[in-house]
């Protein structure tokens, strides 16, 4: 019983001795800690580290768990190079979730520390190092301690940027999801940048959140598109009731990817703008600037019949009525030279014989010629207008007639 009691004893000890000193397997590679937490974090994981600050060093340190709330896996690679006045890091997700922040610290004792905020639910992982080359000491890794608490103001701290590089073909069996999650359980989460760069290293197709400064269609939105070329933005409001931005614009990019739009869909009457971004909703169309058309313009329901006549002809066509606050229609020649000396006017004898014979009045359109061609307004003012000039010269010739009538029956009258 004794004998029993002193194996366990020993087995104890050395248990607890084995948890106090990182493992290795291979030279430089330490099995460090694990962690849980069913409680759900607060503020952040603030991993505090036994690697003095001030000392040259070029760990890997790698984290792998579990978060249960997010229903996938946890896998960060965080590395840094401290060349004893600064850290510099960098950190790359294997895993189903990216903590929305992982920075490097230096704590009050001048330990390298590791915070990453991000984390809600409930997790696990364990963490193992990878130093070697610079001397680095076994005890380095040995009493790292973990807590969900906010390290508050340090004397150094840098946020780490997220690196993940790919060769060749990258083969997506679903959905690819290109995000910065806020917080990992909810539905609250914002786009971040997606760049698709060619052989010379330029940005040929991005996605983005950051529209710039040159566009403002109501709040931003994400934006497809090429640098010095075309883009599109679509509204970002898809989980909003309101529509100030359900829109979908066409635009063009400058060098910086900040967006101009230039026609703008509207999201509920699929109208459209061209030169502005809020295009009027009663209007199917609503264009702000100078409109220029090279071809013909059909307004209202024409049918394919009358298009036929009307494309050899016509460059506008409009089916119902216009109205104008003011038309301008250019002419030549204007009738002013019926009032010429050599212009032959038609007498009075010979109009009237050219009306009941013809019924309508000379160099005027008929009524089955408007019938079946319509009305050239232009036209049409003119031979008015003629129409009215031989009829001022149809009076003063009457009048002339009248007042040698007038002298003859004076004259006999005395």
């Amino acid at each position: 019983m004794k004998l029993s009691i002193s194996l366990l004893f020993c087995l104890i000890v050395c248990l607890t001795v084995k948890s106090q000193i990182p493992s290795t397997t291979v030279a430089g590679d330490y099995y460090v800690m694990t962690y849980h937490n069913n409680s759900g974090i607060q503020y952040g994981i603030l991993i505090t580290t036994q690697i003095p600050f001030d000392q040259v060093h070029s760990p890997v340190v790698r984290i792998d768990g579990y978060d249960i709330e997010a229903g996938t896996t946890i896998g960060l690679n965080v590395s840094w190079f401290g060349d004893g006045g600064k850290l510099h890091g960098r950190v790359s997700s294997h895993g189903g979730i990216a903590p929305v922040e992982v920075n490097l610290l230096k704590d009050q004792n001048n330990r390298a520390a590791i915070y990453i905020r991000g984390f809600k639910g409930r997790i696990r992982f364990t963490i193992t190092a990878f130093a070697q080359g610079f001397g680095e000491d076994p005890a380095w890794f040995d009493k790292w301690e973990i807590a969900d608490q906010d390290p508050g103001s340090v004397p150094y701290q840098q946020l780490l940027t997220y690196y993940n590089e790919f060769r060749d073909a990258v083969n997506v069996n679903g959905r690819l999801d290109v995000r910065q999650r806020a917080y990992v359980w909810d539905e609250t989460h914002l786009m971040k940048d997606l760049f698709v760069y060619d052989a010379n290293n330029r940005p040929t197709i991005f996605i983005k959140n950051d529209i710039g400064e040159t566009a403002n269609p109501a709040a931003g939105g994400l934006v497809a598109g090429s640098a010095f070329g075309g883009g599109i933005l679509f509204g970002n409001n898809w989980q909003q009731s309101g529509v100030a931005n359900r829109y979908l614009h066409l635009g063009r990019v400058d060098n910086a990817y900040n967006f101009s739009p230039v026609i703008t869909v509207g999201s509920e009457n699929l109208n459209v703008g061209i030169g502005t971004t809020t295009p009027n909703a009663s209007l199917k169309l609503d264009v702000v600037g100078n409109t220029g058309i090279n071809g013909k313009l059909y307004i209202g329901q024409v049918s394919s019949a009358v298009m036929s006549t009307l494309q050899s002809e016509y460059l506008l066509a409009v089916n119902g009525t216009a109205l104008f606050n003011k038309v301008k229609v250019k002419l030549y020649p204007w009738p002013d030279y019926v009032f010429e000396p050599e212009y032959n006017l038609l007498p009075l004898t010979k109009l009237e014989e050219y009306i009941k014979k013809y019924k309508h009045l000379p160099n005027v359109a008929t009524a089955k010629e408007v019938e079946s061609d319509g009305v050239d307004v232009g036209e049409t003012q003119a031979a008015l207008l003629r129409k009215i000039e031989e009829l001022t010269l149809y009076i003063i010739e009457q009048n002339k007639r009248i007042e040698v009538l007038e002298k003859k029956i004076l004259g006999k009258a005395n």
